[in-house]
């Protein structure tokens, strides 16, 4: 036999290794299908669990719950809305005042340049 090749595969040989694939395949799309009816199965379980629960609240609600829950909530979000408002006008407040003192700031700036900017002779002239 030359160096370097393979020894040739028997017909017989051929034909078992494709039983066998032919079998991992079967095996494979057998497992597949256990598979999904156990998740239909699950699916079905949650959806049965969900609707029990949902009973048992309805069974378990009183009239008025609903109404008692929203007048809740909706004071709530009032109270929410009047902490905004609050820290709203402080803010402004704090701007008004951070905003006087930067034009008080910025008008003392311009009167000293505008003394600077006079001559000398004119700064130490004799008032009259």
């Amino acid at each position: 036999m030359p160096t370097g090749s393979r020894p040739k595969r028997s017909v017989i040989a051929s034909l078992i290794a494709c039983a066998n694939c032919t079998q991992v395949h079967a095996n494979r799309l057998a497992a597949e299908e256990e598979l999904a009816e156990k998740k239909m199965m699950d699916l079905m379980k949650q959806e049965a669990a969900t609707e029990w629960h949902a009973a048992v609240l309805r069974r378990r609600a009183k009239k008025g719950v609903v109404a008692v829950r929203q007048s809740a909530t909706r004071s709530r979000r009032e109270a929410l809305r009047q902490v905004v408002m609050k820290h709203a006008e402080l803010h402004q407040t704090r701007r008004m005042q951070a905003e006087t003192s930067r034009q008080a700031e910025l008008g003392a700036r311009v009167f000293t340049a505008a003394e600077l900017a006079l001559p000398l002779s004119s700064r130490f002239a004799p008032v009259e």
